[in-house]
């Protein structure tokens, strides 16, 4: 008889995890979970935060919207100018109407999250996630994803414009305002990834030494010459896709192109000067 109640009793148990295991998926689906799927490869559901197994689209896709609700922060560059930042209060603004906000704060803002949009050069989230604007070109524009970062940036104001525009448009498919929100996938397939190959000169060379890599070095307080300083940066980036970055005087080293009035008799020999003859 004890046997029996025994046996009875582990059957009873067996049978109540076997019901827990079972009805499990079905609860999930119930919450909003149909596939209780991992996409950024954390070891959580991206809807319900609890431990679920990598997707098989980890890596190829990236959930931005489950449920009517938004799952990333907007975090934007100090380069990002009016335009831009127009277009990303106008995007905040139709999440808000949605029931959906979205959170927008600057790269030393916050803290750091998983799932953000970086928009502009942004260089806290580190290496990985730091894409320099200027190896785009004037033209360039990059879209994609990286882990659970979603990163746009462009080789000029206008390109990181055009960018975030392909974003809203092609990647959360709102060419127009929508009346809701419900999952919003980004697939790797959709990114872009665009520099600009064609330029008005090819290269530029001194003395047989190409220009590419080189700072100009100039007293940033010298109204003569910094204003001269910035028109050659940004003329060499238009005309050669070289962006030569600005430093001080005292940062200048053997590869840099130094604007001042030093004297002659410090001047090292194998360097050269440009001069002006008459007007």
């Amino acid at each position: 008889m004890k046997f029996v109640r025994s046996l009875l009793s582990i059957l009873f148990v067996l049978s109540l995890l076997m019901c827990l295991f079972a009805c499990k998926p079905k609860e999930q689906e119930e919450e909003g979970c149909p596939n209780h799927a991992d996409t950024t490869g954390d070891g959580l559901c991206n809807v319900c935060g609890t431990p679920a197994e990598l997707s098989a689209d980890y890596g190829t896709k990236l959930i931005l919207a489950d449920g009517g609700e938004f799952m990333f922060r907007i975090v934007l560059g100090s380069d990002v100018d009016a335009g831009t930042l127009m277009d990303v209060n106008t995007l905040k603004s139709t999440l808000r109407k949605l029931d959906a906000p979205v959170e927008v704060v600057g790269e030393n803002e916050g803290g750091k999250r998983d799932f953000e949009i970086l928009v502009g050069t942004v260089t806290s989230r580190g290496e990985k996630y730091h894409y320099d604007r200027y190896s785009l070109g004037m033209q360039g524009q990059v879209v994609k994803f990286i882990d659970s970062k979603i990163i746009i940036n462009g080789g000029s104001g206008t390109a990181l414009n055009a960018a975030f525009t392909y974003f809203v448009e092609e990647i959360l498919g709102f060419e127009e305002e929508p009346d809701e929100i419900d999952t919003i996938v980004f697939d790797k397939n959709d990114a872009i990834e665009k520099v600009q190959a064609d330029y008005d000169i090819t290269s530029i060379a001194v003395g047989g030494t190409d220009l590419r890599g080189y700072t100009i070095a100039v007293d940033y307080t010298d109204l003569n010459f910094y204003p001269f300083a910035s028109r050659l940066q940004t003329s060499l980036y238009e005309l050669a896709g070289y962006w030569l970055p600005i430093v001080p005087l005292d940062q200048k080293s053997e590869k840099s192109i130094v604007l001042s009035m030093a004297p002659i008799d410090d001047t090292p020999d194998d360097s050269f000067r440009v001069y002006s003859k008459g007007s």
